[in-house]
């Protein structure tokens, strides 16, 4: 299936949406390329990415992971999240304390998440600092792994951060 990478009819290709653009603008754009999927697309695409970050053979050996409670409009990451949770990995969910600041905090059940005033769930408990032990981290930007799932390229969605 083919998609219009670009809201703006006129332009070839959303490379030249983007070139020059300021971080508002860029989610502006991002929200209207999500616009132009289904529900079941969105999750298609989503099952797209947690596949190959489950396949990912850094993941079958890291037993600390940074992973982050999606929103409706992006990955899925709650299935992964206790998956790998059941499987006795330690996992790692961001918690915004400020505007500016957000902290690291370990997973224990989604009985001990809370939701943010951001619509996020988030974990309670202690502040974790141990970045040493992070061993895996799939990285979705807002709006990266759409573009490059929409063009394709799965493997370029998932940017692999190793602290080791």
């Amino acid at each position: 299936m083919t998609y219009n990478l670009s809201p703006n009819p006129s332009s070839p290709t959303w490379e030249e949406d983007v070139r020059g653009k300021t971080k508002p603008e860029l989610r502006r754009y991002v929200r209207l390329l999500k616009q132009q999927f289904t529900a079941e697309e969105l999750t298609e695409q989503s099952h797209l990415i947690i596949n190959k970050v489950q396949a990912h053979p850094q993941l079958r050996v890291a037993n600390t992971i940074f992973l982050y409670t999606s929103m409706p409009d992006e990955v899925n990451t709650h299935g992964l999240i206790q998956q790998l949770y059941d499987d006795g990995k330690r996992i790692l969910l961001p918690v915004v304390v400020s505007p500016t600041e957000m902290e690291l905090r370990l997973f224990r059940g989604w009985e001990a998440m809370e939701c943010s005033s951001f619509g996020i769930m988030e974990p309670t408990g202690n502040y974790f600092d141990d970045y040493e032990s992070i061993e895996f981290c799939p990285y979705s930007g807002h709006g990266f792994s759409m573009l490059n799932v929409i063009a394709s390229d799965v493997e370029e969605a998932i940017t692999i951060a190793s602290y080791r």
